[in-house]
């Protein structure tokens, strides 16, 4: 829920806090000997400025979401940010009255913690914790941990195999617990080897969306459609050579992960598999610049759990399909996207560009490697609006048509 509800968030942000130097206020704290012990006494030095912000947002398997979002930033006296506060009153179409509240804690660039906390009268909670320290071994090792319980009335299902069709589809509400933990070193430049412990809960609730059929009564006999307590293990080396993570001009970027997840409690619903994905960046000219990225998965196992298997859909991976529109063991998706600068223009000190960018998407699901065929292969494209602001900000609203038509996706972030 909280992806869409944040859509929109940054448009506004660039009209009222463009007018204030964003340049500086928009840029956490450099890095510095501070660390998340000393924000009380960051937050009582700290010059506060408030900013209230509209909320519209859209997105295909969630409805239309409005409200309103007071925001609270603190800067320390470099005009940093040390702490963002954001707490909103929401009406969804579905889940109906609610409101979240996020806050944002950086003593340093190289530390943060984020907290978060939402819910609605209708089927919605959620709370969360996310914290990443950089600054181990001179930046070399990196730690990140999430936190994560929530109630998700969003949830989708179409049966397996890549030419599922739309009506097909079915909904059901999650209860999902999850605890991770994970750890890099890069040990030369750009390669790093990365490792991660995941423990998530899935409990299955019947559906919140009564147009749609209940998907615990339309596939609750097949041997997938089963809560589970799992625990995953991945490992494997990551090559980033790219200029940047956030707007990448050139570089390559190129990971490969093995997994293992077995079942915590209950029966036995052990599976193993890996993730091998690509990205890349050239810029031609200043003002085009060509993005693109592969995605390759596979899983095997006796009876996985659906949710735990590969999917394609959503506002990152095969956009103008809603979120795990399609469904199998095993995937592969193709995106390429072209990055047109349109105007740039500097606004009280920062840099923020509009930019029109196209983009084609194709991939398909498969149980077996007979399923894979260019046949089965599922092309989706469209027109993509992005105003983007330094050092890392941006806000998109992504056009996309499929066979099943046209889906909207309005939210922050680039899709890779």
């Amino acid at each position: 829920m909280r992806r869409g509800i944040f859509c929109c968030v940054a448009f506004w942000s660039w009209l009222f806090v463009g007018q204030m130097p964003v340049a500086t206020a928009l840029h956490p704290a450099e890095p510095s000997n501070r660390s998340i012990l000393d924000m009380p006494q960051l937050l009582h030095n700290a010059r506060y400025r408030f900013l209230p912000l509209p909320i519209v947002a859209t997105d295909p398997a969630e409805g239309q979401t409005y409200g309103v979002l007071p925001v609270l930033i603190a800067l320390d006296n470099d005009e940093a940010i040390v702490s963002v506060f954001a707490a909103a009153s929401t009406y969804n179409t579905i889940t109906r009255t609610g409101g979240f509240g996020n806050w944002l804690l950086t003593p340093s660039s190289d530390e943060e913690l984020r907290l978060f906390g939402g819910a609605a009268t209708h089927a919605y909670r959620e709370a969360s914790a996310d914290y990443i320290n950089r600054r181990w071994l001179c930046g070399h090792l990196n730690w990140a941990a999430h936190f994560l319980y929530i109630k998700d009335p969003f949830e989708r299902f179409f049966g397996f195999g890549p030419r599922t069709e739309e009506d097909s589809g079915s909904n059901f509400t999650s209860a999902l617990r999850r605890g991770s933990s994970t750890l890099s070193y890069e040990f030369i430049p750009h390669l790093a080897a990365t490792g991660s412990v995941d423990y998530t809960r899935v409990t299955l609730l019947p559906h919140a969306i009564t147009t749609l059929p209940d998907t615990l009564t339309t596939y609750g006999t097949l041997p997938e459609v089963v809560p589970s307590n799992q625990i995953l293990y991945q490992a494997g080396l990551r090559w980033d050579s790219r200029d940047s993570e956030f707007f990448p001009t050139h570089g390559l970027h190129a990971s490969i992960m093995g997994l293992f997840s077995h079942a915590a409690e209950g029966p036995a619903a052990s599976f193993a598999g890996y993730n091998a994905r690509m990205k890349f960046a050239w810029q031609p000219h200043p003002r085009w610049t060509t993005v693109g990225a592969l995605r390759l998965q596979q899983l095997f196992g006796a009876y996985i759990p659906f949710y735990h298997q590969s999917s394609l859909g959503g506002e990152s991976e095969l956009r103008g399909f809603v979120t795990r529109r399609f469904t199998d063991r095993h995937a592969v998706s193709l995106a390429l996207e072209e990055r047109i600068l349109v105007k740039e223009w500097s606004m009280m000190g920062t840099t923020v560009a509009f930019s029109i960018d196209p983009f084609f998407n194709m991939g398909q699901v498969f149980g077996h490697l007979s399923n894979l065929r260019p046949a089965n292969l599922e092309p989706a494209g469209g027109l993509g609006f992005r105003m983007r602001a330094n050092p890392t900000v941006l806000g998109r609203v992504d056009l996309a048509y499929s066979r099943d038509g046209v889906a909207v996706y309005t939210t922050l972030d680039y899709p890779f």
